[in-house]
């Protein structure tokens, strides 16, 4: 289901990925032994054909539900029902649906039941998360694990004045809030530093970007990267006093899972 993301980590291949893709015809591509897998949520052309191709192949069928953010924050995203309706009806012909939280299922089958669909199986599987550990300014080494915290020897930086927030930009992620309540607290006089980590998905000149614009204009100490690396994401966890996360809703929340993992409070 995968598809050129211009906003993606490398907008120039992206576009000549969507120039070189060749149609596939998928009834011919996926067999009865093949599992059919979809990852992520979607809005588009999509919606309207997955159904019926749903109905006629035999491979198992699977689905990841990230959340229903879009339905419940009806104060920032106004009314989606209709918008959402026919993913969340897709994903009831699934044969899995793999949930991010109890939260996420919760909510999956609460409007599955309140558009009159018959409920698929599913399950709960929080995201994964691989921690590496730095020692002094030295590449990461192998990963340690899945999901386990190492002992970090770089957790205890009390003389850091950087505050970090992980998060792509949307609406419920609420960077305005933070960027308003920052400015304030500059205008006080106190001295912190704040990283903004992740890709613009809204409109290229949306209030947020011009925002940012605003304040280094000013001279904040702002500082916004739109894509990194994980050795970039692990210093930025390794050199912040604490980070932030001031989203009004979350399937899951993987940064605040990292953070606290790497020992740093998460506001």
């Amino acid at each position: 289901m995968g598809r050129p993301e211009f906003r993606g980590q490398d907008p120039a291949t992206e576009f000549w990925r969507l120039l070189r893709r060749r149609r596939i015809n998928m009834n011919d591509e996926i067999g009865s032994k093949d599992v059919f897998f979809v990852p992520d949520i979607f809005r588009d052309r999509r919606r309207k054909a997955l159904p019926h191709f749903l109905e006629r192949i035999r491979a198992r069928k699977v689905a990841i539900f990230h959340d229903a953010t879009d339905l419940r924050l009806t104060s920032v995203y106004g009314d989606r029902s209709r918008k959402s309706r026919p993913y969340l009806e897709a994903l009831a012909l699934f044969d899995l649906v793999i949930c991010v939280s109890n939260e996420a299922r919760d909510d999956l089958h609460y409007f599955w039941q309140k558009f009159g669909c018959e409920p698929a199986k599913t399950c709960v599987e929080p995201w994964p998360g691989e921690f590496e550990s730095f020692a002094g300014e030295a590449d990461p080494p192998p990963p340690t694990g899945y999901g386990v915290a190492s002992s970090l020897p770089y957790s205890q930086n009390t003389s850091s004045n950087l505050v970090v927030y992980v998060s792509s930009f949307h609406g419920r992620k609420n960077h305005l809030t933070l960027l308003c309540a920052a400015e304030k607290l500059w205008q006080q006089g106190l001295k912190f530093k704040l990283k903004l980590i992740g890709r613009n998905v809204g409109a290229p000149f949306n209030s947020i970007v011009r925002e940012i614009w605003k304040l280094r204009m000013r001279g904040r100490p702002l500082r916004w990267l739109r894509h990194v690396d994980d050795q970039t994401l692990l210093r930025a966890y390794r050199d912040c006093r604490f980070t932030v996360y001031p989203s009004l809703m979350e399937g899951f929340g993987l940064p605040i899972a990292e953070s606290l993992a790497h020992e740093k409070p998460c506001v």
